[in-house]
């Protein structure tokens, strides 16, 4: 074998394990992209966990603070609703008291003092948002009202409200206490 033979065979092993190796190369090249595109992917779907693990956290934070919003309030109501039950029928009392009609000028100043008072009151009330509900020429309603009696009366329409007997109380569009009414039949 001459030397040309020679040199090119080794030349042509060289090119050889050159193209191998840059085969090598460019699989471990490949497997390197692989592996990080293999990463990326998994940070991104750890990514998306942690970001929906966010948003549920979040919303149940703000759920948990109107939940708690919404209880302490319906806690006030119920407690103003119980004090109200409690306190109505002395407003009652003041009311049938400055209805009675007297002369002797001693209890004509008590009750003065009493309708003093009686103002007071139903003034904090209304200032807290108790309203007293309208019954007189409305049509009876049995969300409103109760019905105690009815009674045959010309001058009004059937199913109308012709006496309240007790005022009835709302608190926030709620009733506190039904008017007790006499309706026309």
């Amino acid at each position: 074998m001459s030397e040309e033979n020679i040199d090119d065979k080794l030349a042509t092993e060289l090119e050889e394990e050159m193209i191998i190796a840059d085969d090598k190369i460019v699989e471990l090249e490949l497997s390197e992209l692989e592996k990080l595109h293999l990463e990326i992917e998994d940070l991104n779907k750890k990514n998306k966990e942690l970001e929906n693990n966010y948003f549920k956290a979040y919303a149940d934070a703000q759920n948990l603070s109107k939940r708690a919003k919404i209880d302490a309030e319906n806690m006030v109501n119920r407690k103003i609703s119980s004090i109200l039950t409690e306190i109505l029928p002395a407003i009652d009392n003041f009311e049938r008291a400055l209805e009675i009609k007297q002369e002797d000028d001693h209890i004509i100043n008590f009750l003065k003092g009493f309708e003093m008072i009686y103002q007071q009151l139903t003034n904090a009330l209304s200032n807290e948002g108790i309203e007293v509900i309208e019954s007189l020429g409305l049509e009876f309603d049995p969300n409103k009202h109760q019905a105690i009696a009815t009674i045959k009366d010309d001058n009004y329409a059937s199913n109308i409200v012709v006496e309240e007997v007790q005022k009835g109380y709302l608190y926030k569009n709620k009733v506190i206490r039904p008017a007790m009414v006499k309706v026309n039949e």
